[in-house]
């Protein structure tokens, strides 16, 4: 299982962060109040990302390959993910 524990300091923005085999438990993905969140960490989802189907894919055993980008003032943005 994947978590992000602290961050030290900030990432150049654009700077992308890979996670491979990530595990589609219950609440890998979850939305509250309209924020997306991974792990409980909230992010963006980029445009086009197909975010409904992702999140569809919760519980289904399957896993993903997820790429983060950092966007600056602490915020990341889902910019690809593949089955």
């Amino acid at each position: 299982m994947h978590s992000i524990v602290q961050l030290e300091k900030d990432d150049p923005v654009d700077t992308e962060h890979q996670y491979d085999k990530v595990d589609l438990l219950e609440n890998t993905f979850t939305v509250t109040d309209g924020a997306y969140q991974f792990l409980g960490y909230e992010f963006q989802c980029g445009a086009d990302m197909g975010f409904s189907k992702l999140f569809d894919l919760n519980n289904s055993g399957g896993t993903v390959n997820l790429t983060f980008a950092y966007s600056g003032e602490g915020k990341v943005t889902l910019t690809r993910w593949n089955q």
